[in-house]
């Protein structure tokens, strides 16, 4: 069983808010397999629905590597790690989710989306502001 999207023991990891973890924190982060750093995320991929992550573009040496959510966890460092390089999807491969997921960093009316452990959208963040308890949540 994976650890989950905040780590076993992650505190520092957890968002200010309540409700969950912001998506656009995970965002920059490296990704890597046994230490070996294979690129960093570029964004997130969401359901067409808006409920569950369905994991990241990562960028790296080669362009357009998918990440199912579901292959990898978040260490106490912020390091996206993944067990084996298997569950990267190139280009063709990933066509898939990119056809049918919804970019992060394209969702319109939204600044940010607020994550559970298991990535299941707890709140849309919509405004300009960066904290929960500021910005007005769907």
């Amino acid at each position: 069983m994976r650890p989950g999207l905040l780590g076993k023991t992650a505190p520092m990891l957890r968002a200010l808010d309540r409700r969950g973890r912001s998506a656009l924190s995970l965002l920059g982060r490296p990704v890597e397999l046994h230490g070996i750093r294979l690129g960093v995320t570029g964004d997130l991929l969401l359901d067409p629905s808006l409920e569950r992550v369905l994991g990241f573009e990562v960028l790296g040496r080669v362009p357009h590597t998918f990440l199912p959510f579901a292959a990898c966890a978040v260490d106490e460092g912020g390091t996206i790690v993944v067990d084996t390089a298997l569950p990267l999807l190139v280009s063709g491969e990933s066509s898939y989710y990119g056809a049918r997921g919804r970019s992060l960093r394209s969702l319109e009316n939204a600044n940010d989306v607020l994550l559970d452990e298991d990535g299941r959208v707890t709140a849309v963040v919509s405004g300009r502001v960066s904290t929960g308890e500021e910005a007005g949540i769907r």
